[in-house]
Formats: structure tokens, sequence, C-alpha cells
């Protein structure tokens, strides 16, 4: 069965209920496939609009929403999650609530839903036990999951793309039915990087080497330490490089070799599919900066840079497709 994604545009009540302190839990007279097909298609104006992948066994399905502060110094999501230290001037830009459904007997679901994780205004995490939720998304959610039960279900039992619904005048749909393109692994990649988790500081080039059993390339470099660099070709489709420089910048790349789609790469992205405007998007809470950059032989590409807590984080994007070529991360600035 093919999946349908829903764009859906709904006006919810801005109304700031008392603040939540344990997980909210409430049933939802559909299934929990249905349940967690509507938390998918779930819109709303701070929603962050990355793609994340949910989770199931035989009884439980979930996944995570976010929710972001549109641009730098907006406090909008005050209204929905707060840190408990009241006495600094830190607020959230972004925060995190897991949703779980949880198939009963009777045909309902149970719903949970938890506030996880935030990113505060200095670009630090904050824990469950730093932060609060006022109730309100859970409230909004709530309320979505509840409307309209039998046009998603008709939604939902669309068995092909001929076959048509009667949608109410509160959807407004958009049937995405194009073939996902072949994604693989790098089972070298894979002995870097763990469930999309970046390579902590400080390194060197026999920490590659270990890890890869392989011996690397070696490149002269006036500037670098030894005056040389070392890169690796994980597999036919992707190559590693590594830098360190005397002034004490170093830095580790993921490139594309081919035009295969790679997934398995640090923050969970995927090499020649992650584009530009998703990335933009999938990093907003880090404030990325995006210019275009003019290389050897007059080449062109398109480049984000952002920062977390002890890293640099650098993405090109080929200038035709705005798809993603190189991941770059450094201990220090690269300018």
């Amino acid at each position: 069965m093919k999946r349908i994604c829903l764009l859906v545009l709904v006006t919810f009540s801005c109304a700031s209920p008392l603040f939540s302190q344990e997980n909210i839990r409430f049933k939802i007279p559909k299934n929990s496939d249905a349940v967690m097909d509507l938390v998918y298609a779930f819109s709303h104006d701070l929603k962050h609009d990355g793609i994340t992948d949910g989770y199931m066994d035989d009884q439980i399905q979930g996944t995570y929403i976010s929710l972001i502060n549109p641009r730098q110094g907006d406090r909008s999501l005050d209204q929905y999650a707060v840190s408990k230290n009241i006495k600094s001037k830190e607020y959230l830009v972004q925060a995190t609530w897991n949703i779980e459904a949880l198939r009963l007997d009777d045909g309902y679901s149970q719903i949970t839903v938890k506030l996880e994780s935030a990113l505060n205004n200095d670009n630090k995490e904050r824990t469950a036990a730093q932060i609060k939720s006022t109730g309100q998304f859970e409230k909004e959610l709530e309320e979505f999951l509840n409307s309209d039960a039998t046009i998603i279900k008709d939604i939902y039992d669309v068995q092909d793309s001929t076959a048509t619904a009667d949608f109410s005048d509160s959807f407004i749909t958009d049937y995405m039915m194009e073939e996902p393109p072949v994604k693989k692994t790098s089972a070298n990649l894979s002995k870097l990087i763990k469930n999309g988790k970046t390579i902590p500081f400080p390194l060197n080039a026999d920490y590659f080497t270990k890890k890869l059993k392989q011996t690397p390339t070696i490149h002269e470099l006036e500037t670098a330490v030894g005056e040389k660099y070392y890169s690796w070709n994980l597999d036919e489709s992707i190559g590693l490089l590594y830098v360190k420089m005397k002034t004490g910048l170093e830095y580790y790349s993921f490139y594309t070799l081919d035009d295969s789609v790679i997934t398995g790469l640090p923050f969970n992205l995927e090499m020649n599919y992650s584009s530009l405007e998703w990335c933009l998007q999938e990093f907003k809470g880090y404030l990325p900066q995006w210019v275009q950059v003019v290389g050897e032989n007059d080449d062109t590409f398109l480049q984000i840079e952002f920062s977390t807590k002890d890293q640099f984080i650098h993405l090109e994007f080929f200038s035709e497709t705005k798809n993603l070529k190189t991941v770059l991360i450094a201990n220090k600035p690269l300018n």
C-alpha cells in the first residue's frame, strides 16, 4: 500500500493551560496506524519540517515532533515550553516532544505525549528535567487527533493512486506518490558514525586507520602538521578526508564520489539527497548561514555553516541540484 502524506491546515486555540509536569495521556477512537498517520500530518506554524523517523513494535508506535522559533530573538515557543531556570535570561528556541500510540483492544489508541528535550538561546541542549511544557502543544495535538475520524479513515484505506476520497474544506491534501530513491549504507562509514552522532575531537589519522583497518592515501600540505593530510575511500561512493593544521585547526569531511544516495552520515544526513532547503529547516535552531562559494577552476557550490557547543559544521551542496555533496566537521572556525 502506498503511503499518502497529508498537508493539513488547521486553526488552533491559543489558550494557555497550566504547566504540565508529567506525561499527558489520552484515548483516541482510532487504531494506532490511523493515529500515527495523523501525527505525521499534524500541521503547526512552529513545526520543524525535518524528516523524523518513527519506530514501532507489536503494540506501540511512536515518533518525535519539534517546534522551533521562526527567527532569531522570537519567543513564540514560550507558549508551548519554557526553561525551569526562571532567574536566567534563558529561553528555548527548539523543543521536542515524543508521541506514542498504544494499540488498545477496543479499537482505541492510548496516546502518550512527553516533552523530551530542548535547545536554548545559547544553542545548549536542555533535558526534560530542565524544561517544562505548558500543556498547549498537547492540547492542540489532542484536538487534531480527535478531528474528522471518518475522513481520515477513508484516506488511510485508499489502496492505490486511482482511488478518490471526498475531503472536507478543512483539509488540503497533497498526494506524494513519487518512488523514493534507492539508498545504501557504507559498512566503513558505519564503523565511524553511530546513530548520526559526530566524532569528538581531538583526533588523529591513526584513529581513522585503526577504525577502518585501511591505510590512507597521504597528500602533501605545507601548512598541515607533518606537512601532510590523509584520505580514505570508504567505498566506491563516499570518501573521507582528515586534516590537522599547525594552527590547531583540525577537521574531517565525508564527500561524495558518485551520485549514489548514502545514509548513515552525521546528523542522519544523506549524501546526494539531503537538500539545501531541508537542511536550513533541519538546523534552524542553530541559526545556520548559507553562502555561494567559488572554488578551484571557478566551480561554484552552496554552503551552510553552523556551530554546536564545540564543533563547527560546514555542509556543501551542488549548485544545480542543491543536494548534499560534502559534510565537514571542524574543532574551530575555518576562517
